[in-house]
């Protein structure tokens, strides 16, 4: 789990081939580390390194509980897909 420059907590869900640093994340916290409705980012389409969804540092797993098996649950019931 990492913490962007947004302050957001995320998951990497997928790595982009073309570019490592630009992965593909699910959103599981907000700026005030509460656990919003997932959201995907695909980081590669948010405008490159001076983006603020970058990651900023990574975050102890124990330091915010996340289910995420609700997380992924979530995406299921949608029928999204979460891999490109």
């Amino acid at each position: 789990m990492v913490e962007l420059k947004t302050g957001e907590g995320a998951v990497d869900i997928d790595s982009n081939k073309n570019s490592r640093l630009n992965p593909r994340f699910s959103i599981v916290l907000d700026e005030e580390k509460q656990a919003p409705s997932p959201l995907i980012i695909d980081t590669s389409s948010e405008g490159g390194d001076d983006s603020e969804r970058t990651i900023k540092r990574v975050l102890d797993e124990n330091d915010y509980p996340v289910d995420l098996g609700r997380v992924f649950s979530f995406f299921k019931e949608k029928g999204d897909s979460i891999a490109g």
